[in-house]
């Protein structure tokens, strides 16, 4: 698929930040390196050292697109360098943050906007309800739960002060809630909102709506989680039709149902069938996310736990020492997928009997941060939609 980015128009930038920074981020994801032009010439340069230092057009093409999102971050942060006070774009270059993984950078404008939303508009106006939301994702992104639940609390009952119980914005706060719920393992506080999540989208918005979609996908995962398999099948099943009509086959949303049902199928030992679909999955993060993004590395992991469970130790191992390797650098030692990371590293290598110095530290850290050694749901993400944060809807 190749697409045309044109990004010489500062105001369509800023424009593209401020309304959808998915859409730049999935562009980025599906442009044709082979076919890619520089407008000026200082990137014409550096894309021309990037075709002299790589060997094979693989590697080449990872260096563009960490180019080209390198050099729309600068972009962006120029344009509010040039405009601090847009709290808007403030929110949009923190957007754009989160997508690519950078989280801590993310958290200091998520603030900055929603005081900024507050202080202009009001605690009860839609943008600064959506600015307490976002601010809400990135905890959760974080691992930092209990910061994260009376914020989404907070916009829940602000929207449905404004909006009605039924507004598609006021059952996006459902959904985040219950998202919530199920990270902390509270799937039966979970499940009725996620249940009245999905009867008032398809009520409102119809079956084929990308927020309706995302609800049928993590009432699934709940199911999955359950261990309620013959639910959730189905239900991932139609939410992955629905994705590749709707959205089509590269998107991010379209990507997370396969890794969402390849989940679904290792579980059950259907191992073959899943590796097809984690593969596809992991080839699509690595365009449009990077190769050391979160979601990227939990889709390695999860192929990582494939190759363990078919007994492909030799392609597993320096899966699961990437996925540790890049959650510590992009997410810190603390977060709980650098855990399960850990986790999942020390089990591998108890269970081929190595008792070297490098297991028995990782072991020692799994069980210093109180990391269920051995338990199965620890082993695979789960991941869900929306770029860039897990399953969080939102407007």
């Amino acid at each position: 698929c190749q697409a045309t980015i044109l990004l010489t128009s500062k105001q369509d930038l800023k424009e593209a930040l401020i309304r959808d920074v998915d859409a730049l981020v999935i562009t980025l994801g599906n442009i044709d390196v082979q076919s890619a032009r520089a407008s000026c010439l200082d990137d014409q340069a550096k894309l021309h050292q990037a075709m002299v230092a790589t060997v094979g057009f693989a590697e080449l093409d990872i260096q563009v697109r960490t180019y080209l999102r390198d050099s729309l971050v600068r972009q962006a942060e120029a344009l509010l360098v040039a405009d601090e006070n847009n709290d808007e774009l403030v929110r949009g270059v923190a957007n754009l943050y989160l997508r690519q993984g950078k989280l801590d950078m993310a958290e200091p404008l998520y603030c900055r906007a929603l005081k900024g939303f507050e202080a202009k508009l009001g605690k009860d106006h839609p943008d600064t309800l959506s600015a307490l939301t976002s601010l809400a994702n990135l905890y959760r992104d974080q691992g930092r739960l209990d910061e994260a639940k009376p914020l989404y609390r907070q916009a829940a009952a602000g929207r449905e002060a404004v909006f009605g119980p039924d507004d598609p914005r006021t059952l996006g706060s459902l959904s985040n809630l219950a998202n919530l719920y199920a990270d902390q393992g509270d799937l039966n506080m979970a499940e009725p909102l996620y249940r009245q999540a999905l009867a008032g989208f398809e009520a409102a918005l119809g079956p084929d709506h990308p927020h309706t979609l995302s609800s049928r996908n993590n009432l699934a995962i709940l199911y999955k989680d359950q261990g309620k398999f013959s639910l959730a099948e189905p239900l991932y099943r139609q939410t992955l039709t629905g994705r590749e009509a709707k959205l089509g086959p590269d998107h991010p949303d379209t990507l997370n149902s396969l890794n969402n049902l390849a989940n679904l199928l290792s579980d059950q030992g259907k191992l073959d069938k899943a590796e097809p679909l984690y593969h596809r999955a992991l080839a699509g993060y690595e365009a449009i996310f990077g190769p050391d993004h979160p979601t990227t590395l939990g889709a390695i992991n999860n192929l990582a736990v494939l190759y363990k469970d078919q007994g492909k130790f030799d392609q597993a191992e320096p899966l699961f020492c990437r996925a540790l390797a890049g959650y510590e650098a992009a997410l810190g030692p603390d977060h709980p997928s650098t855990r399960s990371s850990v986790n999942n590293l020390a089990n591998f290598f108890a269970d081929q009997g190595r008792c070297d110095e490098v297991s028995r530290s990782l072991y020692r850290r799994a069980q210093a941060a109180q990391v269920d050694l051995y338990h199965p749901n620890a082993l695979r993400i789960i991941v869900e939609p929306q770029l860039g944060h897990a399953s969080s809807t939102d407007d």
